[in-house]
């Protein structure tokens, strides 16, 4: 049995946590319980609950997060482009621009 839906990938496969306290990921049509998709996808901003940002980089100008998802093992572990990650967990972890340092003009 399904305790709730933490993530989706694309729009068929979906990170579920399991009412034994398991994780794991199912496609669309082994989830029986439509109104529980239906009221997950109402509300859903990007993946939040249940993963960790392991960390950011920047690839063909494109922000993307290394997640980690809980109760999976770290082969599972991917980069993941800025649009599927809620803006809360974007904001938290986006990195800071580097300034460039000035050349300082010596007057001569």
């Amino acid at each position: 049995m399904i305790d709730c839906i933490l993530g989706r990938w694309r729009k068929n496969l979906f990170f579920l946590r399991w009412l034994d306290g398991s994780y794991g990921w199912e496609p669309r049509k082994n989830i029986l319980d439509q109104d529980l998709i239906r009221a997950f996808e109402a509300d859903y901003n990007g993946f939040d609950i249940g993963v960790d940002v392991l960390g950011s980089r920047l690839k063909s100008g494109r922000l993307e997060f290394r997640l980690h998802w809980a109760g999976r093992p770290s082969s599972e572990d991917a980069w993941v482009g800025e649009n599927e990650v809620s803006p809360r967990l974007v904001c938290r972890h986006k990195p800071e621009k580097k300034q460039k340092k000035r050349k300082r003009r010596i007057p001569r």
